[in-house]
């Protein structure tokens, strides 16, 4: 399908019991929008309130870049299935992607972004790009 932005590529997630994907789209150094998936949070940071600073540190919420635990839950574990077998091979993918802006659903727009996401998920999902 036609996607809204000239030469954008757009990853789904595999196996997943909805759809869910990352739109990686070439402005600038290039920009991956990651919706619920790939999340970018902080603690006390200047829109985050104490309470919500301690739920996300408490839930696993806190990096840059790191796969949303609640996405983990709710796509794969109840589902049966192994996240740390499934999204290795998909997040290679997405890191070789041309992108250094993260744009995640649920924070702020992150610059410089690529070696951080990186750092973090393959600490999260103990894998190495070759």
């Amino acid at each position: 399908s036609k996607l809204p932005f000239e030469g954008a590529k757009l990853l789904l997630l595999p196996e997943t019991p909805f759809p869910e994907g990352i739109l990686i789209v070439p402005w600038g150094p290039g920009v991956a929008v990651t919706c619920d998936a790939i999340q970018c949070n902080h603690m006390f940071a200047p829109h985050t309130s104490l309470l919500m600073s301690l739920f996300m540190k408490l839930g696993g919420f806190v990096g840059d870049g790191i796969f949303g635990p609640g996405m983990l839950d709710f796509a794969y574990k109840c589902w049966g299935k192994d996240p740390q077998k499934i999204l290795p091979p998909f997040l290679k993918k997405f890191l070789e992607e041309p992108w250094d802006i993260l744009c995640p659903g649920h924070s702020f727009a992150l610059q410089n972004a690529k070696e951080a996401v990186h750092k973090t998920l393959t600490n999260q999902f103990d894998f190495k790009l070759s």
